[in-house]
């Protein structure tokens, strides 16, 4: 934001060696080290748990299977989005506003009917053996 307010938006819209823009680099730069450090934290907690055997103690293979449909999903509408004829990337933007938006005012919803009803929705009872 700081580049953006001083120079102004023209400077993500440079085109550098290859055809790629300032502001691709920076929005692959920001996905992909997002992903690095949760994915990490996420592999450490497994590795805890099967060096403290505090998990369920399944195999890889099976531990890993609910994340199988994910990846796919994901590599096939990243394919999609960058390969598509209609320019999916430029309105994907506005897609991601309006699903942000819908999903906010579905949770805004479900908390207020829970508080009228006094339910707890959006809490995760702690697990005691």
């Amino acid at each position: 934001m700081l580049v953006t307010s001083i120079i102004g938006p023209h400077a993500w819209h440079v085109s550098l060696p290859g055809a790629i823009t300032p502001g691709t680099i920076f929005e692959v730069t920001l996905y992909l080290s997002a992903m690095l450090t949760s994915q990490t934290v996420i592999l450490w907690n497994i590795y805890k748990s099967y060096r403290d055997r505090t998990g369920k103690m399944r195999p890889f293979s099976e531990a890993i299977r609910p994340l199988v449909p994910l990846a796919l999903f994901f590599a096939l509408s990243t394919l999609w989005a960058v390969y598509s004829p209609t320019d999916l990337m430029l309105l994907g933007a506005l897609c991601v506003a309006s699903s942000i938006a819908h999903i906010y005012y579905g949770a805004s919803v479900v908390k207020e009917m829970c508080e009228h009803f006094q339910i707890s929705c959006f809490r995760i009872k702690p697990k005691i053996n």
